[in-house]
């Protein structure tokens, strides 16, 4: 099985910590292969990835301790790799999630949800709805609108932008949600699915999820 393998810049030599998305919709799924940036002149940009987008419901009590988590980590690792540095007010300053605020423009679904990009230039694992490998062939291949859950992990950089981004190390289809709808899907499809998957939840999605609420760095 593939695994993402680029944990950067770790402070003092530590693991990275693995995240589990315990319940989202998929959108901007991109993960069938992996696809090639390029810049305005149409030349390769950096690696391709595989990547998407996590569109996550913070008034899910699991989710919201998931995303405090996420937010306190993603500072504790800048703050090691930036120290004594105003960096969240750095002019290229990038993060990889955050809510519709943060977007120039609202796609589909974005409205009222917290949302996370996470890629990778390994195959993430992709698993289907009975928690077996799938592939694009698949029914049950994840795409924009449908409940998943994944895993993910945090990493900084220094380059021509200072900030931090997320692994895309697996996900898994829960539901098949309201395919070609554009972007993320609907708001009312979100909120029917989260409906729908909260009185049968799975049991990984209790993995790795710690109860100790964490403080909230960022103003989101």
């Amino acid at each position: 099985m593939a695994t993402a393998t680029k944990y950067r810049d770790y402070p003092n030599g530590t693991d990275p910590v693995i995240f589990t998305i315990p319940l989202s919709t998929a959108a901007f799924v991109r993960i069938a292969e992996a696809q090639q940036r390029t810049d305005s002149k149409g030349k390769p940009r950096g690696e391709a990835k595989y990547n998407l987008t996590f569109l996550l419901d913070r008034s899910v009590p699991k989710v919201d301790t998931v995303v405090s988590q996420i937010k306190a980590e993603a500072t504790r690792l800048m703050n090691a790799r930036f120290p004594d540095t105003d960096w969240a007010n750095a002019r290229n300053f990038y993060r990889c999630f955050g809510t519709q605020k943060d977007l120039k423009k609202v796609y589909d679904g974005f409205e009222g949800m917290w949302w996370l990009k996470a890629a990778d230039s390994n195959r993430p694992v992709v698993l289907g709805l009975k928690g077996q490998e799938v592939s694009s062939e698949d029914t049950d291949f994840p795409h924009s609108t449908d409940v998943v859950c994944g895993r993910v992990s945090l990493y900084t950089f220094d380059n021509e932008s200072i900030g931090f981004n997320a692994n895309l190390i697996s996900i898994r289809t829960l539901k098949i949600g309201k395919r070609n709808v554009g972007g993320g899907g609907s708001r009312r499809s979100v909120e029917e699915e989260m409906a729908a998957l909260r009185a049968e939840e799975d049991a990984a999605m209790d993995q790795a999820i710690a109860n100790q609420p964490a403080k909230d760095p960022f103003e989101d």
